[in-house]
């Protein structure tokens, strides 16, 4: 029997890439080869630039995508195929918080129909309590029944991004993916739904993927960081660990791109280029064209993500593990 509410093994999604009158069509590897496991009560934070794969990772533990390899195991089982019958019932004790909320809600459904539209899919309670249920559920995410009887429009992005969290927690799910939950939000409002969501983890004892490409969002809420580079995890450990001491130069650069005021003369760590075609990987290491501090064990050696300082963090990295090259795989 295993800790982890969910875990993920060998997980690997490729999508067609179009091609042309004179080349054949490829495909572009979205996520390569990555396992990660979550426990029960834990947030694991999931960084990365935009277009890492952190998104379709985040719906194949879902169950949204079928991986091309690999497997979702919840709760010690392995996750249905999607659109079973199985599978529809673990979506009650799996949840998604979207990234656009108001993509994400029914224009034509007022918010308290739409909170309480979950208890009614999944036969949960009585049909007449649960308009009842919906206002409790509101309000434990800060919104009245007055916001209740409104439309999505006449909500701002804050409270549209609490009817999504209330609806989420309808059906008293023991995980939340949290895909880039506030990057639409104003600066000035995040803060307050990132608190909101520590929360609500702590009340309902919930386990999260917390999905963000903003390290200071992740540093709030999330206890363990999983740093995506080209579709792999190149780095995770503990928060404090990842961002005071971080190994990986991507996650370096990461790191120092973050405003400090307590070390506003720290220097930045710049990293050139914009990552590779998905569908044209360099060989070696993903990300040494970028790298200031390729060897050139880097051009030739795709490292793999090992076990460091007992076990405590991971690194896919030559530099951090050159007095082990048995650990390191040769590129296909």
């Amino acid at each position: 029997m295993s800790d982890a509410l969910l875990k993920a093994e060998g997980l690997a999604k490729a999508y067609p890439a179009p091609g042309s009158l004179f080349t054949k069509q490829r495909k572009v590897l979205a996520v390569d080869g990555v396992s990660i496991s979550v426990r029960r009560g834990e947030t694991v934070g999931l960084v990365g630039e935009s277009g890492c794969g952190k998104s379709t990772l985040g719906r194949m533990l879902l169950g949204l995508e079928k991986p091309d390899a690999g497997r979702v195991i919840f709760d010690n089982d392995v996750m249905p195929p999607g659109n079973t019958r199985a599978w529809r019932r673990l979506r009650a004790r799996i949840q998604l918080v979207y990234q656009d909320p108001l993509g994400a809600l029914d224009r034509r459904l007022s918010i308290a129909e739409q909170v309480a539209e979950p208890l009614g899919i999944h036969g949960i309670g009585e049909p007449e309590r649960r308009m009842a249920q919906a206002a409790t559920l509101l309000a434990r995410v800060g919104l009245s029944q007055q916001h209740g009887a409104r439309l999505p429009h006449e909500l701002s992005g804050g409270q549209r991004q609490r009817t999504v969290l209330a609806r989420a927690l309808a059906t008293s799910p023991e995980l939340l993916v949290c895909d880039e939950p506030v990057s639409a939000l104003d600066v000035s409002i995040q803060a307050q739904v990132i608190n909101l969501f520590a929360e609500i983890q702590q009340q309902f004892g919930l386990a999260m993927v917390f999905i963000s490409h903003d390290l200071r969002a992740v540093r709030q809420i999330s206890r363990r960081v999983a740093v995506m580079y080209l579709g792999r995890i190149v780095e995770e450990g503990t928060t404090d660990d990842i961002l005071q001491a971080p190994l990986h130069p991507y996650t370096r650069a990461l790191v120092s791109a973050v405003p400090n005021v307590r070390k506003p003369r720290t220097r930045r760590m710049s990293v050139a280029g914009d990552p590779p075609n998905p569908a044209e990987r360099p060989a070696g290491c993903d990300f040494h064209p970028r790298c200031p501090l390729a060897v050139p064990a880097c051009r030739n050696l795709r490292p793999l993500l090992l076990n460091i300082a007992g076990g405590l963090r991971k690194v896919a990295c030559h530099l951090v593990a050159e007095n082990e090259p048995r650990q390191a795989a040769r590129a296909q």
